[in-house]
């Protein structure tokens, strides 16, 4: 029984692998983009709207718009 689970394991290692390496040429090949400050801030906006999590300066961003 030990042997099977050690083959099941060592080939969920190897599919592991193979779907990485796939992921990392897919990267490698993808045409790359332009990281501009304008690309960080909509980032963090998106990861922060997907994840309700409010913008950790929110309240300072509310007074500068009030002002």
């Amino acid at each position: 029984m030990r042997d099977f689970l050690d083959l099941v394991q060592q080939d969920r290692k190897r599919k592991a692998q193979a779907k990485l390496e796939t992921l990392l040429l897919e990267g490698i090949n993808s045409p790359g983009q332009e990281v501009t400050s304008e690309y960080w801030q909509n980032l963090r906006s998106t990861v922060l709207e997907e994840n309700n999590i409010e913008h950790p300066n929110q309240e300072l961003l509310i007074g500068l718009t009030q002002s």
